[in-house]
Order: structure tokens, then sequence, then C-alpha cells
């Protein structure tokens, strides 16, 4: 079976010159950390040998059964993302290390396409959170989860499927996966639907409504410490709050309501801006990307997104922990989270760029209790990039990021018409690409509407109505010659 990267090369056609491979091997973050794993895992069952030959108590007998929680946390975490059937045809593997090699001469033009929904103003009195003085991380759970809607769910992008406003529809969240797949190391995959009205990059229902934890550190969470996903919870909460917190509660309206209406008062504000990148081969994708707030205290608003990282874990020497770090380096957590977490860091960076804000805040995060999940949390300190200076501190490439959007979307512009599974293989850096028979494709949804919520979304649908007045979208300057 021919590589995707071997059947690109053999299709690609002569007049794509921007689309070129580097002459030079990277290694990629994922493989290094890959390297790391396989170490860690032969580490487990040798650490368990020695000790049980010795009789010693090192790390791993500091809790009863440890080193039993440690391996099963390790498979458990390498499972593939979704069940492979036997009846979906595999139809190319594409390598890590080749995709680390592509690049593009020229980036993608972009261009505002329109903007719904809302946002905040961001209150400036983080900017002075410090060691000296933290600020407790309210609980904002009554403004409802963290939710990332598939854009085949999306009822503004349905509005303009039939006029075709673009060739390619997705989100930030599904591109941001696979701009900067070569640094994950966890399985995970993408929907991908072609059809009459184009392609469509997409994700199943749930897939990313939690981020990740130490995913591309060499010490992974025990099966104790992350017992029924905890940490997980723990994190995606903790982003949820702090975006809530840092907040005004001054809004502005865009030009369009929210695709997603949501009566709760207590709700997040998002913008989500509709942009549109013309590829080098002229087609263009249109991306729903997410804006959450903008900072008025200087000369011109500036659009941000916040994003806040936390520290859990008990076995950090307390020399090594932020409270006693950041005084001195207030670099070091976010270096040490780059460490273990390159993969979720990236996927940020990329949503960031993909929806053009001006800055990026990150937020510094740490239990109240170390070792205990539920004390609460607080704010040790906010950090400001500009976008550029962001992307350079988590070393992202554009030129790459594009380039694996454009391969992608080359071949899987040569198939026919279907639903398609992007799978990153769950131990090897590769992501492996499957059709989906259209009699299975009800199945592989592992999470269905209820009755309420498909109710829900039929109101949805109803109330965007108006959007259909636009037909021309002469509203916000498209128009078919764009």
């Amino acid at each position: 079976m021919l590589s995707g990267m071997q059947r690109l090369q053999s299709n690609v056609e002569q007049n794509d010159g921007d689309f070129v491979k580097v002459d030079k091997m990277h290694t990629p973050v994922s493989h290094k950390s890959k390297l790391l794993h396989t170490k860690t895992k032969a580490n487990y069952n040798a650490n368990n040998a020695n000790q049980a030959a010795s009789g010693g108590k090192g790390r791993s007998s500091q809790k009863k059964g440890a080193s039993q929680y440690q391996r099963r946390n390790y498979d458990f975490l390498h499972l593939p993302s979704i069940t492979i059937k036997s009846t979906w045809p595999s139809l190319f593997q594409v390598d890590f290390r080749d995709l680390a090699q592509l690049t593009l001469k020229t980036l993608p033009a972009v261009s505002e396409f329109a903007s719904c929904g809302s946002y905040n103003t961001y209150n400036p009195l983080y900017d002075s959170v410090n060691l000296k003085k933290t600020a407790a991380l309210e609980d904002h759970a009554a403004s409802g989860d963290l939710k990332v809607t598939s854009v085949m769910k999306d009822p503004f992008i349905a509005q303009l499927v039939n006029s075709k406003a673009a060739q390619i529809y997705t989100t930030d969240v599904a591109l941001s996966q696979l701009m900067v797949a070569i640094r994950s190391q966890l399985s995970w995959d993408l929907e991908v639907i072609k059809n009459e009205n184009g392609l469509f990059i997409s994700h199943r229902d749930g897939v990313f409504d939690q981020y990740s934890v130490n995913e591309t550190s060499a010490d992974l969470p025990t099966e104790e410490e992350n017992k029924n996903n905890c940490l997980w919870k723990e994190v995606t909460d903790i982003n949820r709050d702090f975006a809530k917190q840092i907040m005004t509660s001054e809004v502005t309206a865009c030009e369009f309501p929210s695709p997603f209406p949501d009566d709760n008062p207590e709700k997040i504000n998002r913008m989500y801006r509709y942009r549109k990148f013309t590829l080098s081969d002229g087609q263009v994708l249109l991306v729903r990307t997410e804006v959450h707030g903008v900072q008025t205290n200087r000369e011109k608003p500036q659009l941000l997104n916040a994003y806040a990282v936390n520290e859990w874990c008990n076995r950090t020497p307390l020399t090594n922990r932020w409270r006693s770090k950041l005084a001195a380096s207030p670099g070091y957590a976010l270096t040490e989270d780059m460490k273990n977490n390159n993969y979720r860091l990236s996927k940020w960076g990329v949503q960031a760029v993909l929806a053009g804000v001006d800055l990026v805040k990150i937020g510094y995060v740490s239990r109240r209790k170390m070792d205990d999940i539920n004390s609460g949390h607080v704010i040790l300190g906010v950090q400001n990039f500009s976008l550029e200076t962001f992307k350079k501190q988590i070393m992202l490439n554009e030129q790459n990021m594009w380039a694996v959007v454009e391969y992608f979307v080359k071949l899987l512009s040569k198939e026919e018409n279907g639903h398609y599974i992007l799978m990153k293989d769950p131990l090897k850096g590769f992501i492996r690409v499957y059709r989906v028979p259209e009699s299975e494709v009800e199945a592989m949804e592992t999470q269905t509407l209820s009755k309420e919520e498909s109710e829900s979304e039929s109101e949805s649908e109803s109330e965007y109505s108006e959007y259909s007045e636009y037909s021309d979208y002469s509203g916000y300057s498209y128009s078919d010659e764009e």
C-alpha cells in the first residue's frame, strides 16, 4: 500500500510550485516525546523488577500499587480514539517525518467573511496579579461547559454552502488538530465529509471538549492521579473559569448574532469570526474561529484569546513548584508546560493565528493544596504576549502548518464523495485515513442527540432564517467574484 506521501508525489500537478518539500530532516516534538514515552514504559517494568528483587522503596512504591497504576494508565492512554472496523477500507497512511518536511513558499491570503456573537472587555486588574497578590479562581460552573460544535452542525455555515462561498469548511479546533499533528502523542481522529457542496473537516461530538494533560511529558499521570479523567476535567474547568473571570461585564455585540444562541445569563460570550483563506491552488477554505475578548486600555482596541495552564502534580519537588520559581523566572511555568503539554499549547497558538487576534494571555493557575484536587485554585499571574511573540515562544512554523493542510486537502479532493476518518495512530507517528461506508456512518457517531437536544437544534436553525435575507452576503462585502 502506498503511503500518502507517495500517492501525493505521483499525482501532484506540475503547476503546484508553491507546495514543496523541504530538503532536510526535522525531528518533530512528537518523535522526541515518543522516545521518552517508550523509555518510560520500559522503565516501569524495570523499576518494578528491580524493586521486587531488592525490596527497596522507590517512588513507585510510595503508594500501594502505584507502579501498576502507572503501567495501566500508559496502556489506557494509548488506545485508539475510535474503533476502526474491518469494513472500513484503509486508503493511505502518512508518516509524521514526511509531514515535518513540508513547507509552503507563500502563506494563504486571508480575509474576514463575517463576525457573529458577542465578546467581553478584558479586566486590566488581572495584569497586576502576582505571587504576592494572587487571585482566587472563582467557580463558574453556572456558565456551562466549554463545548466545541462541529462544522456540520453550524447553522451559519449551513446557510453558506449552497452559495459556494468556499470549497472547504472547518473550525479552528479541528484544523489546529491537523496543522500541528506532528506534535501529538495520544490518538485522535477527525471526520471528513466530501459531498457536492465541498469538503468539510469536522469532528465527532464531544471528542475535543476536554484538554489532555501531560501528553508530551516523559512523566505521565498515574491512573490514580487521573482517576475518571479528573485531571482533564480540572484543566478544562480551569480554562472556563479563567476565561469568564478575567472579563468585565461590558459586552460588545458583533454584526450578526451568535450561531449558537444561549439564554443562560452566566454564559461565556464569544465572537465567532468566520475567515477565508485562499490556498495555493485557488481553493477557498472558510474557518469558524473564536475570539475570547478585547483589551481596550490602549490607544487601539486589541482582540485577544486567553488560556490557562495549571500546576497539579504533588510529586514535584518544592523547589521546582511555581510559587518558588515564578518570582525569579517568570517564564518557568510556560517553559515547563511546553515540555509537558506541547501539543495543547501549539493548538492554542494555531487557533489564535487562525482567529487573527492581537494578543494571547496565559494565566498561571495552581491548586491551593497540591495534594487535593478539590481544594480550589489560585491565579499566580497573567502573562501577555503579542501574537508574533507567542508564535515564536512555542515555535510555530506557519509554512509547515499550512503545507500540512494543503497536503491533506489535495489527497482527499481526489477521493470520491463520502465519509472519511483521519486517525492518529495510538502508538506510532502516523495518520491513517479510512473510508467509512455510508451504511456505517450513523453507527460511527458514538453520541446521539436526545429528543430535547434535537428540538433545541431545530429551533436554533429556524432562528437563523435572518441569514437567508443576506443571500448575496453584501452585508459583509461578499460576492462570488471575491
